[in-house]
């Protein structure tokens, strides 16, 4: 379960939108290919990126993501005309399961995150909060390997975001997972309470050809995570406790303000 962290505006759901192939937002030398390993693929070799964004073949793209990627963002996407149970069944019919199975999936997601009261209800219906959840719970439902959330509990209270983030926790850490989930967050107590990993962007200014600034986020092996016995350790064997680990990230979330006051 990692979780991405950074000011506003450095790029955190740009990178959710590239891993999840949804923006052609890599750049690639024609004369090479790109590939890519986030996912298996059926003959365990990596995907090459320019044959999936090719627009000859954007079959191939949507079934990558049909495949192995789930969603949730800030904007829930529900469908107002559909109950909450039909708006979370979606997910399991596209992947071509049938309606019984479908039903079943779906109310037992609807039971483990404690929002079956209203899983009859018409959507437009429904609250904001109870419209995260729903979204959430379709995200869920899906046969996911990698689950991207951009803010998936932004809208919710903390005893619902703490429900919602230990039943994904359950799921990824159960014997033979092989489930992951990329999110992004504000939340530093959220963070730190559930995440196995985080990811720190941070800023850097380049000067470009015009001599002007150019502002743009970079991850390196200092602002990687792991979680270890009580303390955080990055890719330079560097460790923190939670205690210095919630300040860092603390400082990372408030610098852009900061710099915005002087």
């Amino acid at each position: 379960l990692t979780f991405v962290v950074g000011e506003s505006g450095i790029g955190k759901s740009t990178l959710l939108e590239t891993l999840g192939m949804m923006n052609n937002t890599i750049q690639v030398n024609k004369e090479k290919s790109a590939y890519f390993h986030f996912f298996p693929t059926q003959d365990n070799n990596p995907a090459n990126l320019i044959r999936y964004w090719d627009k000859r073949n954007s079959s191939l793209l949507n079934e990558l993501r049909n495949s192995y990627f789930s969603f949730v963002f800030q904007n829930n996407n529900l469908m107002d005309s559909f109950t909450a149970i039909e708006n979370v069944m979606l997910s399991s019919l596209i992947q071509g399961a049938n309606k019984p199975a479908a039903v079943e999936r779906a109310s037992s997601v609807f039971e483990k995150l404690n929002i079956s009261e209203f899983e009859q209800s018409p959507t437009k219906f429904l609250s904001g909060g109870q419209k995260q959840r729903v979204a959430f719970a379709r995200a869920f439902a899906k046969d996911f390997v990698v689950l991207f959330g951009d803010e998936p509990t932004g809208n919710l209270d903390p005893g619902n975001a703490v429900n919602l983030f230990q039943q994904l926790q359950q799921e990824i850490h159960q014997q033979n997972s092989q489930k992951g989930a990329v999110i992004v967050s504000h939340d530093i107590d959220m963070t730190l309470k559930f995440a196995d990993e985080i990811v720190v962007i941070t800023p850097e200014i380049i000067a470009t050809s015009n001599n002007e600034s150019l502002r743009k986020g970079i991850i390196n092996k200092q602002n990687v995570y792991t979680r270890g016995a009580n303390k955080w350790i990055n890719y330079e064997k560097v460790s923190y406790s939670n205690e210095k680990m919630k300040e860092l990230l603390l400082q990372t979330m408030t610098k852009n303000k900061v710099d915005e006051t002087k």
